[in-house]
């Protein structure tokens, strides 16, 4: 089966890891390791992290404490150094989401979950000073959005329901659409989205009104967790994967394909749970991964760094063992790692050299 930490509504097991990792994490002081440094936020169990699009500097992420019930979405105007809470949850209600609109704009939309409430989608227009609620829905899900071909057309993935809006989330729709498992969203050239699951994925190029068949996971390890297109060739993806069967940690790593996802090759990342994958900025043959770990069940993760597209990886040297999200600002300056400690930061770019190896991690 494939297990999705990000989901911790249903996922048990994964609410229970972060927890006691956040617990013997001391969060009175800066975590500072290599190029890594850390300085929460309040509430350091982190499972979404949301670069702004025009001030490099600037991040949002989803900070819990799910032993306390408590939960905010937090921003940072010196790149993670300090944060601020912008939105708190009501308690026993967490923040699954939070995704800063990469047109600009200074929208923000967020998602919540609330056990037996479903969830709720809000929406910021001012840079998170303040909050709206958009909709709610019965299903309790970890959504996820993409834009749209037009300036104001946004889609969002909850489990199998996808909803699209051409007014900024003013007004929705939801189109009859073949998912027949979890999916979640990314972007793709000319304002195409594609939602993705665990066994395969599909492409839309009309903000989500028709979807059509694109493809399917990597046959030696079917169970994509994260999938992002080359911002540089649209031909170009990678796919962060990871299964667990009875036996436990199954596959895992990082699959690349240069055919849209007809075919995949391994890449250098193998052996981890790798829970998401993201491109730098165009041009600059960047990409990063990051993995999880649950100890006796999923192999040591953490993060790791490739300047070739994703062929070769460079383990970063997160100082902790588990990742859910990585993220890249514009620049690909900053580079953001979402952890049960709190949001690590990397000033990637002017120092990082890659030292090119295939070989098997860890």
């Amino acid at each position: 089966m494939v297990t999705d930490p990000y989901n911790v509504s249903v996922n048990l097991l994964l609410r229970v890891a972060l927890a006691a990792l956040a617990a013997a994490s001391d969060r009175s002081a800066p975590i500072s390791i290599a190029a890594w440094t850390s300085a929460g936020p309040e509430l350091s169990q982190v499972n979404a992290v949301s670069p702004d699009p025009n001030a490099d500097a600037t991040v949002y992420a989803t900070g819990s404490l799910f032993a306390a019930s408590q939960s905010a979405i937090y921003g940072s105007l010196d790149g993670a150094r300090s944060w601020h809470p912008l939105q708190e949850a009501p308690r026993g209600e967490f923040f699954a989401e939070v995704y800063a609109d990469p047109r600009g704009g200074r929208r923000i939309f967020a998602g919540s979950q609330a056990s037996g409430a479903g969830t709720r989608f809000l929406r910021s227009t001012d840079a998170g000073a303040t909050w709206s609620a958009l909709m709610t829905i019965p299903e309790t899900c970890v959504p996820t959005f993409a834009p749209g071909p037009t300036a104001d057309a946004i889609v969002v993935a909850c489990g199998v329901r996808a909803f699209a809006s051409a007014d900024a989330g003013a007004t929705w729709s939801e189109p009859a659409n073949p998912f027949t498992e979890a999916m979640k969203l990314t972007s793709a050239q000319a304002g195409a989205v594609i939602a993705y699951g665990a066994s395969g994925f599909f492409r839309s190029t009309d903000g989500g009104a028709t979807w059509t068949a694109a493809g399917s996971a990597p046959a030696a390890c079917p169970g994509i967790l994260g999938l992002r297109v080359d911002p540089s060739n649209a031909s170009v993806l990678l796919a962060a994967t990871g299964v667990l069967g009875a036996g436990g940690f199954q596959c895992g790593g990082v699959f690349r394909s240069v055919d849209g996802g007809g075919a995949w090759t391994p890449t250098g990342l193998s052996g981890v749970y790798a829970t998401d994958v993201r491109f730098g900025p165009a041009g600059s043959g960047a990409a990063y991964a990051c993995a999880s770990y649950v100890a006796g069940i999923l192999p040591p993760g953490g993060a790791w760094g490739s300047d070739d597209g994703g062929l070769t990886w460079e383990n970063l040297r997160l100082p902790v063992p588990s990742a859910l999200k990585i993220a890249v600002s514009k620049t690909g300056r900053h580079v953001y790692a979402a952890t049960s400690s709190g949001v690590f930061v990397r000033n990637d770019r002017e120092t990082r050299t890659v030292h090119r190896s295939s070989a098997t991690v860890p």
